[in-house]
């Protein structure tokens, strides 16, 4: 100790040295010798008397400010010894964290030699952490994986991270295992790379998914490509079907309008041996309703649609037969078609076809009396909601008032009123300016 006036006292003895070979003592010895500094202080007060007085002002000195500096070190000591126990314990988590983690954790320096290995990644490499420590990493990588390993390595040496490089680890005794390695560099102060962190992980289970996910995927594959072979077979033999019921239909609809149109030649002959004129009109009424559903089934067999004929094509070429049909009555009687395309099924188009030819033909026959001119429009269209309307008017004599066409005596009108019953629809008539029937049902 040096006083003031420079003179030295020695403490050799008094006070005992706690830290050997350099080592810097912990908290916890500070404060021990800091309490036996104190009493050595403590016990040079009393011994101050005892001094020559000329020392003794000195000493006192000395002394106070001794006592002043253990002061200052047990109050620095303490916020040591609090930041040690904050240190500490966040050490004991890191620890925890880091030997407990379910993935491989390794500390290596910038070699790739390994410092610290937590418990997952001593299960993994099936070697214990103690044995790990001192082991350079690449010694565990299989030596196929090796030339794919060692760039990756040599970036993190370069200080770039890595994201992501899978490998096959070569356990000792071991199979060979799948792992996926991440690793980023650690740096000191100026920044400079001073070790690796490893995170290596277990992908064989996800291996096993992805190849498991795989085969089924092949295997899907293969399924479909056989259920597409066998749905390609059941469509060309659909088709084939198909086309051989087309012909079919195409050959009984042609069957069915030749069969009709000997009817027809029959009750033709039958008409021309009659003197009577009412069978003949009768008998030329049943001819032209047998045209009317001849034409359905040419239209039918001619369209290429199986089963299905357009209505507007329909009226038209009905229309035109009739005309030419009642050639004396028509010579000054235009026609009119307004028609929006409707196609309808056969169970729908004859009964329909043959509502057209009675309406059609009323009005060629009574609508015009003594070759008077005049005009027959027939419009047809259909609407949103699904329901189909089809007018029949002209400018003729009308129909007689106060007769109700649903009570008359007429084959005909009969036969209009059972047809729209049998095609679920209704039919009106308004006389106004003529006559005008108009029929409406649903598709």
């Amino acid at each position: 100790m040096r006083q003031k006036t420079g003179r030295c006292y020695s403490l050799e003895g008094v006070v005992p040295m706690t830290a050997e070979h350099g080592a810097v003592p912990s908290p916890h010895n500070l404060a021990s010798d800091i309490d036996r500094l104190t009493q050595y202080v403590n016990s040079l007060e009393q011994r101050l008397p005892l001094l020559p007085h000329p020392y003794c002002s000195a000493m006192v000195e000395a002394v106070e400010e001794l006592s002043g500096a253990l002061e200052a070190m047990r109050a620095a000591n303490e916020r040591l010894v609090a930041s040690h126990q904050v240190t500490a314990s966040e050490w004991q988590r890191y620890r925890e964290l880091f030997d407990l983690a379910p993935d491989g954790y390794l500390v290596t320096d910038i070699d790739g030699v390994i410092q610290e290995a937590n418990r997952a990644a001593s299960t993994l490499l099936k070697v214990s952490q103690r044995h790990l420590v001192g082991k350079p990493i690449v010694k565990f990588i299989a030596a196929d994986s090796r030339p794919a390993f060692l760039p990756h390595l040599a970036r993190l040496q370069r200080g770039e991270e890595l994201r992501q490089c899978e490998v096959r680890l070569q356990p000792r005794s071991e199979p060979f295992l799948p792992v996926a390695f991440s690793a980023v560099p650690a740096r000191d102060v100026q920044e400079q790379v001073i070790g690796l962190r490893w995170l290596v992980r277990d992908v064989s289970e996800r291996q096993r998914r992805e190849e498991a996910l795989s085969r089924a995927d092949d295997a899907l594959e293969q399924r479909v490509q056989e259920r597409t072979m066998e749905l390609a077979r059941a469509n060309a033999a659909l088709r084939a079907a198909l086309h051989e019921k087309e012909l079919l239909l195409k050959e009984v609809h042609h069957r069915i309008k030749n069969n009709l149109q000997v009817v027809s030649s029959l009750l033709d002959l039958q008409a021309d041996a009659s003197d009577d004129p009412r069978i003949r009109t009768l008998l030329e009424d049943s001819q032209h309703r047998i045209h009317a559903i001849a034409l359905i089934h040419e239209t039918l067999y001619q369209s290429g649609e199986a089963g299905r004929v357009e209505l507007s094509s329909l009226i038209r070429l009905l229309a035109e037969r009739l005309l030419s049909a009642y050639v004396s009555a028509a010579k000054a009687v235009r026609l009119q078609v307004d028609a929006e395309e409707v196609w309808l099924d056969l169970q729908r188009g004859v009964p329909c076809g043959l509502i057209l030819n009675e309406l059609l033909s009323n009005c060629l026959k009574h609508a015009f009396p003594s070759g008077h001119a005049g005009l027959i429009h027939v419009r047809l269209h259909r609407e949103a909601t699904q329901h189909v309307y089809l007018n029949i008017c002209d400018n003729g004599v009308g129909f007689p008032a106060g007769v109700d066409f649903r009570h008359v005596n007429s084959l005909g009108l009969q036969l209009v009123c059972m047809l729209t019953e049998q095609l679920g629809g209704e039919i009106e008539l308004e006389r106004h300016n003529g006559t005008a029937f108009t029929l409406s049902f649903p598709l």
